[in-house]
């Protein structure tokens, strides 16, 4: 069996803490308490530092004066998943 239980349990336990980031301007890394890992026209996608808490990186954005019209967390779909464990599978 490559997938059990829940839909909102599987996608919880294979999140990489990332989120979708749409601000009034492009988020500088320089000091950033996250990771920037793409940016598309809806706007930046961060991941966040290990044990890092979703609040931390909203309050940080705020306090360096970027105006965020969107903070969401981005869960891989059961397709991804389902993919990445058939392809660990094959690969042990």
């Amino acid at each position: 069996m490559i997938l059990s239980g829940a839909v909102a349990a599987i996608k919880d336990w294979f999140k990489e803490n990332i989120f979708l980031v749409e601000a009034d301007r492009s988020i500088e890394p320089e000091d950033a308490p996250f990771t920037i890992v793409r940016a598309t026209e809806k706007g930046q996608y961060i991941q966040l530092h290990d044990q890092m808490q979703p609040n931390t990186a909203l309050v940080w954005l705020i306090e360096h004066q970027y105006a965020v019209r969107t903070f969401a967390e981005q869960l891989p779909s059961l397709q991804e998943i389902f993919i990445q464990q058939v392809k660990e599978r094959i690969d042990a």
